[in-house]
């Protein structure tokens, strides 16, 4: 429950039952230390899919009960579009 791949406090709405939101430069720490580029997480839902500190956490849990709203974030080497249920592609932002 607790780690770098199941942490709920990287969002400020829940930061005060799960833990402290990590300052940018902690968060670039945490990178650092794994290794990695980005993270990418769910099991937190979000409005929309949107990369958080400076696009190295990327939030991909959002409502899928309406088909127009759904989307998919797909990795393609560098690429890293999102795409909605009809196929149409846009840069992740």
């Amino acid at each position: 429950m607790h780690g770098p791949l199941w942490y709920r406090g990287y969002f400020p709405m829940h930061a005060a039952s799960f833990g402290p939101t990590p300052s940018l430069a902690q968060f670039q720490q945490l990178l650092l230390a794994c290794g990695a580029k980005h993270i990418v997480v769910g099991h937190t839902q979000v409005g929309k899919i949107t990369p958080m500190f400076d696009g190295g956490l990327i939030p991909i849990d959002i409502p899928w009960t309406d088909p127009a709203n759904v989307r998919a974030l797909v990795i393609r080497g560098d690429e890293v579009p999102v795409v909605d249920i009809a196929g149409a592609s846009s840069p992740l932002k």
